[in-house]
């Protein structure tokens, strides 16, 4: 409940691995950012590339670095089939999502996609059941086939007016 905000303050104060910004809901205390824990994720130094991740919040900011190395993609199936989760924050610095990197996740509500990546690979959000939204910045140049396959709930994609290769319908 809310009365207990201070004690989830408290909780995560002593966990320098953890950024997290808790708002009260009028009916419960929530987390509303959470950077997890490097030991989370499954990361290829040689090329900066998210390639797994075992952690379950709902609400996630990946890291835009690990072991002080920046995050520049997230590959194939690194995040396919994370039931809970229902927001993500994708690193500034990423370049590129891997196919079916989000396959899946289908509590998955939307997603804005930073504006340094160019590639969104193949099936990268299919099966997204509860994606209402997405922003596609001006860097893409390339949406694999199927990347939004099976989102029925998908009534926005969003590509920035700068964008020489896609746009969105009626925008």
């Amino acid at each position: 409940p809310d009365d207990q905000i201070d004690a989830y303050k408290t909780a995560f104060a002593d966990r320098e691995d953890v950024l997290a910004r808790i708002q009260p809901s009028g009916k419960n205390a929530v987390v509303i950012d959470w950077t997890a824990p490097e030991s989370d994720f499954q990361f290829d130094a040689a090329t900066g590339t998210i390639t797994g991740y075992t952690g379950t919040p709902e609400v996630l900011a990946i890291p835009a670095e690990i072991e002080g190395l920046p995050v520049t993609v997230i590959d194939g199936f690194a995040f396919s089939c994370c039931d809970n989760l229902t927001s993500i924050t994708l690193p500034d610095r990423l370049e590129a999502i891997g196919g079916s990197a989000f396959e899946y996740c289908i509590s998955l509500t939307g997603i804005t996609i930073p504006s340094n990546v160019t590639a969104i690979g193949p099936s990268c959000f299919s099966g997204c059941s509860s994606l209402t939204s997405i922003r596609i910045p001006a860097s893409v140049t390339d949406i694999e086939y199927q990347a939004f396959a099976y989102c029925g709930s998908l009534t926005a994609i969003e590509v920035d007016a700068a964008n020489p290769n896609y746009c969105s319908w009626d925008g």
